[in-house]
């Protein structure tokens, strides 16, 4: 079967917190060999519908879930409007978002993982041009808006979701028209904070070596690799923090 929902963006916003809180409730499926199956990418939608079925539960069993679907953070920002809007089964949309500068610096920490001596904050924003406006929010997500209609597509915050999880879950419960009190009484508050390794080049090795085993769709080779603590021999959460963003540099994003 193909899914009925789907979370388009993005990156670095929560998307984890999503996938994981909506794979705890009993009347939704997502994806569990691969969280980001990134299909309506151009990229891959030529591997077709039938592929993409692969990741989701057949016909025969499709009536334990009210609703399927998978989290795709980059769907919204990467050209697959028409490509999704073309596929009837997709009713529901989803939009995680997070203050911008925060945003920002959750990206470089991301970066600063490969590298001992990460560049100064200010330096990586002006090499990925995060200032400018095509990295706002509000374009992408009134263009689902206009496409698909506001009753259709949900927003939420990542502050939000750290002021009041439970309440969040119930507006996402809502919009996709399922029990709200099917979420466990405490809810997951796994938000990747980009934890910085004390060997960086293990982690870009193992980065380059997770993407091939993507590209050949060694899915289970990677999550063997990654339930045999592949972070703790990183050591994740033991690496010097990069330098931090100051307040002049959040004012300017921000603005």
């Amino acid at each position: 079967m193909l899914p009925n929902f789907l979370g388009v963006g993005f990156f670095r916003c929560g998307t984890t917190w999503l996938h994981e809180t909506l794979d705890q409730h009993p009347q939704v499926y997502v994806p569990q060999k691969l969280k980001e199956i990134h299909f309506f990418y151009e990229e891959n939608y030529g591997r077709g519908l039938p592929w993409y079925e692969t990741h989701f539960p057949s016909d025969d069993t499709a009536d334990q879930f009210k609703a399927v679907g998978e989290i795709g953070p980059g769907y919204a920002t990467r050209g697959c409007l028409d490509r999704i809007a073309a596929e009837p089964t997709i009713e529901r949309f989803l939009f995680m978002v997070r203050n911008h500068a925060d945003r920002v610096y959750s990206n470089y920490r991301q970066a600063a993982r490969m590298s001992s001596k990460p560049a100064p904050f200010e330096e990586h924003v002006a090499q990925i041009e995060s200032w400018g406006p095509s990295q706002r929010y509000t374009p992408w997500i009134e263009a689902w808006i206009n496409r698909f209609g506001a009753d259709r597509v949900l927003v939420v915050t990542l502050e939000d979701v750290m002021r009041d999880a439970k309440g969040e879950q119930t507006r996402i419960a809502n919009h996709l028209g399922i029990d709200p009190n099917g979420f466990p009484d405490e809810p997951t508050s796994r938000v990747n904070e980009s934890a910085m390794p004390s060997r960086p080049w293990l982690y870009k090795l193992a980065g380059k070596t997770n993407t091939l085993l993507y590209r050949y769709r060694l899915y289970s080779v990677s999550n063997a690799l990654k339930a045999m603590g592949l972070k703790r021999l990183m050591g994740f959460g033991k690496g010097a923090p990069p330098p931090p963003m100051t307040d002049e540099s959040r004012r300017l994003i921000n603005e």
